[in-house]
């Protein structure tokens, strides 16, 4: 499932127009960060966490304290968003396939500077109201008579994160998409192109850091939810926006 966006070729001719520079800097960028913050704790990833917890406080009514060294902790029921809730990874791939998905469409170092700059809010401001509402709904589904066999509260809370960071990313880039005065993507390539840049962070870095072999189990089980959950939301924005564009057009030719 790689889109023409995702082509070597596409993406060699997208950075021979000057380019190149500008796409090895956010490459390297978006890995410098994802590898400084890969064993951070809380204290260091209090940037993300603290207005996540803000908002989640604000919009769920949730009582979230800082404790340091952990993050924040929730009492009744119990919970913690440490490290683990921090949504690096999303806020990474979210700015690789902003960038990557609108640079091609302006010309000079110095617009895609700007379109460099503004990827990063976006997907920094996308990070923080995806991790505030998954903070919320995780609260409100910790405590539900539904957990039994192979469903757990750990595996629910992976398959919620990925329903919702898959969604807000496909969301994000198709508002990003729509707002640009040139001619859009393909309707296939908007959605292909941010879910492999998903599949590239999601499951690409852990088999670099040979999670495979450490334990098979693990990372298989993480693969098969990670890619078969997040089909399932390409999917349905692909039929959603088959319905949204079918009654489109029959509004305008009527």
């Amino acid at each position: 499932m790689i889109s023409a966006a995702l082509h070597p070729r596409a993406v060699a001719r997208a950075f021979g127009r000057a380019g190149g520079a500008v796409g090895l800097l956010t490459l390297t960028a978006a890995s410098a960060l994802k590898l400084a913050y890969s064993h951070a704790g809380a204290d260091q990833l209090e940037w993300v966490l603290a207005p996540s917890c803000w908002l989640a406080s604000a919009l769920g009514g949730l009582d979230l304290t800082r404790e340091a060294g952990a993050g924040f902790i929730m009492h009744r029921p119990r919970m913690v968003v440490g490290p683990a809730c921090a949504g690096v990874n999303f806020l990474v791939v979210s700015w690789l396939a902003l960038f990557f998905g609108l640079q091609a469409r302006f010309e000079g170092a110095r617009r895609k500077l700007v379109v460099w700059a503004v990827s990063l809010l976006a997907a920094y401001l996308a990070t923080l109201a995806t991790n505030s509402l998954r903070i919320v709904l995780a609260a409100h589904l910790y405590d539900l008579p539904i957990y039994a066999g192979w469903l757990t509260k750990a595996r629910l809370h992976r398959v919620l994160g990925v329903v919702l960071y898959c969604s807000t990313l496909l969301g994000v880039c198709r508002i990003a998409d729509g707002c640009t005065s040139r001619a859009p993507l393909p309707a296939t390539a908007r959605l292909l192109a941010p879910f492999g840049w998903y599949l590239a962070v999601a499951l690409g870095v852990p088999l670099a850091n040979r999670a495979l072999a450490r334990d098979p189990g693990q990372f298989l089980e993480h693969a098969a939810l990670t890619f078969g959950v997040g089909a399932l939301v390409v999917l349905l924005f692909r039929v959603i926006g088959r319905l949204v564009d079918r009654v489109c057009s029959r509004s305008a030719t009527s």
